[in-house]
């Protein structure tokens, strides 16, 4: 077998398995709860995940409470703005994610509809 053909077959292979892991796979749901209150402008929070398994998704849910002392109209990027960057990097150390808030919901309204 030629090396473009071993490579073809070994990424469908990889492709098909991958899907069959997604698919099959134990599902797991870690609770992280942080502790606040934090201070606007705060430069940044550290969330550790396990390293067990393969990661598929991950929800952040974030609670504020504010208090509005003079009349302010709401951003267009609001409540999504919330989070001044997302930075997410696999265990290797290699960041698959790195935007806004808003931005990261963009692309997921796109992706999901």
């Amino acid at each position: 077998m030629a090396a473009t053909q071993q490579q073809q077959y070994t990424a469908a292979n990889n492709l098909a398995d991958t899907r069959t892991l997604l698919r099959t796979g134990i599902h797991y749901e870690q609770l992280v709860t942080q502790a606040g209150p934090f201070q606007p402008g705060q430069s940044c929070t550290t969330i550790k995940l396990n390293n067990a398994g393969i990661l598929t998704g991950l929800r952040i849910v974030v609670q504020a409470d504010c208090t509005v002392t003079s009349p302010v109209t709401a951003s267009p990027y609001a409540p999504y703005n919330l989070l001044s960057n997302i930075t997410l990097r696999d265990f290797a150390g290699i960041s698959r994610i790195n935007l806004p808030g808003h931005q990261l919901y963009s692309i997921l309204c796109a992706r999901y509809g």
